[in-house]
């Protein structure tokens, strides 16, 4: 597991409302309660959301893994297919606007979420939960036997 700073003391300091007075800067060591590093995790992008029926989210996994590999930049098709999930644009702004993801949005709006990785999968789970839906991935579908 990877893990990265995300402040630096001046930043801590800022944050806090704590800045160079008169006599200079002040210490970390110099404060009566010093800030916590904050550390974050760095990992994926994406999420199953929690109550996803299980077989749904093992497909999902699957899907991901067989698609892309988990590069979130995968390309296939021949430049067609992009993301975690190797959607089409065309098919991508099909189902959004059948299952009105982005109830607001106009075509060329729901193409900005076309390349992201969290409104694939939140899509894809409509889509598995259909009939048949699986069979917009059919050769993964086919390899793994969904």
């Amino acid at each position: 597991m990877t893990w990265k700073l995300f402040a630096t003391s001046s930043l801590l300091l800022s944050l806090l409302g704590v800045g160079a007075g008169v006599g200079g800067p002040i210490r970390l060591s110099e404060l009566e309660n010093p800030p916590q590093v904050i550390v974050a995790k760095l990992g994926p992008s994406w999420s199953i959301p929690e109550g996803t029926d299980p077989k749904i989210a093992q497909v999902i996994r699957g899907l991901i893994q067989c698609e892309s590999g988990g590069n979130e930049q995968a390309i296939g098709d021949s430049g067609r297919a992009r993301g975690i999930l190797q959607f089409w644009k065309s098919t991508f702004i099909y189902y959004a606007k059948k299952y009105n993801q982005f109830p607001y949005a106009e075509d060329a709006e729901i193409e900005n979420f076309w390349l992201d990785s969290q409104s694939q999968i939140d899509l894809a789970i409509k889509i598995l939960n259909e009939p048949g839906g699986f069979l917009n991935w059919y050769n993964c579908s086919k390899l793994h036997n969904y």
